[in-house]
């Protein structure tokens, strides 16, 4: 039984991270110059400047001429977030993040089907 518990702990992790990275998707906004995009403060962008650095911004807003957004303190940490901005003309590209349903339910396909894998296997005592 601690055998099952180590693989099955082992597959938990695996499949989580893989759920995780297969459900964000980036889509750019579509017919938006960079520089006027309406950014929706309730998401989150991944802002690509004009030198090619990519930014991400979590629930940004813009002052004036920049997008400005507070970046969240180290975990465990006192200190306050930090305000961090870009002026709106060095932006190149803006991506707002989102969920892809098709990958979600591949990546959701792909863990029952190696549970199922590691179950038999722990049942008929390959491992």
């Amino acid at each position: 039984m601690v055998g099952f518990r180590k693989q099955f702990r082992r597959f938990t992790i695996v499949v989580g991270c893989v759920v995780v990275s297969a459900c964000v998707t980036w889509r750019a906004q579509p017919g938006i110059s960079p520089a006027a995009a309406v950014f929706d403060s309730t998401k989150t962008y991944r802002v690509t400047l004009q030198n090619g650095d990519r930014r991400i911004a979590d629930h940004p807003r813009i002052s004036g001429d920049s997008l400005t957004w507070a970046e969240p303190a180290p975990e465990h940490s006192l200190a306050p977030p930090k305000r961090s901005g870009i002026p709106l003309s060095e932006i190149h590209l803006a991506e707002v993040q989102g969920t892809s349903v098709g990958r979600t339910l591949l990546a959701a396909y792909v863990a029952v089907g190696l549970l199922h894998g590691v179950i038999n296997c722990y049942n008929v005592h390959l491992c």
